[in-house]
């Protein structure tokens, strides 16, 4: 993963980051969907909530040239963007999960039968 400036341990599968505004309402906004995803999604999931002004965080906006805080990021082994979400309407912890969900299926090709390029034509 090219984001390896951040330290963190990085596993396969999509990971997860969460970019607050630099305010401590963001931070404890994100803090608490980071809460409710890895209850949901078990330990292993890689989720990770960090100040988008800040060290790390701030490398990681620049890294995706992201400028409107907070963000959700889902980003793919490869360091793409699956999906992300900026602004003060972030998803709920459930349409994070599902889109998590969905990355996987991206990643190894739709079991049905049709790719991710198939599935957005439809």
């Amino acid at each position: 993963m090219g984001l390896d400036f951040t330290n963190r341990k990085d596993s396969h599968g999509a990971a997860t980051y969460m970019l607050s505004d630099g305010s401590y309402q963001s931070e404890k906004d994100l803090q608490q969907k980071a809460t409710e995803l890895t209850a949901q999604l078990g330990t292993n999931a890689q989720i990770v909530v960090l100040d988008g002004v800040r060290s790390e965080g701030q490398q990681v906006c620049d890294f995706y040239d992201i400028t409107t805080l907070p963000a959700v990021l889902i980003v793919l082994d490869d360091d793409q963007i699956y999906q992300s979400w900026v602004g003060q309407n972030l998803p709920t912890t459930e349409d994070i999960a599902y889109a998590l969900s969905q990355s996987g299926l991206h990643m190894r090709g739709d079991q049905t039968g049709r790719d991710s390029t198939q599935l957005s034509e439809i």
